[in-house]
Parts: structure tokens; sequence; C-alpha cells
């Protein structure tokens, strides 16, 4: 997990325009509260310089991680303040 989010974020911090800081595991997996059966990983991408709406920067991203990971990621979809997706 750990090593597929680190690889997507430097891919993004390589690619996007925008100047993203760093990469943070977050939720069940981040506090290592996640059960065996069902988990997920969440990431936060602290980017600096950029206020809301999120739009273009989403719009970027997830345009970046179809082109690089085009058969190792499902649908994404776009919140207002997210992407989520399946990799694998």
């Amino acid at each position: 997990g750990k090593v597929i989010m680190n690889k997507i974020f430097l891919i993004l911090q390589r690619k996007s325009r925008f100047k993203l800081a760093r990469c943070r595991l977050v939720g069940g997996m981040g506090k290592k509260t996640s059960t065996v059966l069902r988990f997920d990983y969440d990431c936060v991408i602290y980017v600096n310089k950029i206020d809301p709406p999120f739009k273009e920067l989403l719009e970027e991203w997830k345009n970046i991680l179809e082109s690089h990971f085009n058969n190792d990621i499902g649908k994404i979809q776009m919140t207002k303040h997210s992407l989520q997706f399946e990799m694998g």
C-alpha cells in the first residue's frame, strides 16, 4: 500500500503543473485500525499555493493517473475535494 501510494505521489509530483509538497497516509491504515477482511488506503496530498475550487487540479491528476496506469486503475470518481479509485 505505501509503495503504491509513494509511486502515485511521485508520478503526480513529476507530471503536475501544481506544486505538490508531501503525501500522508491517513484513515484506518494510517492509524493502523483497519480490519484484515476489508481495508483501503486513504492518502492526502498537500499542494502549495492553491485555493478552492480544486476541479482543475483534480481533473489534471485524473488525466495523469489514467494515462500512466491505463490498465491497472479502475474507474476514477471525482468529488469536490478528492479522487477515488482502485488499483490492480
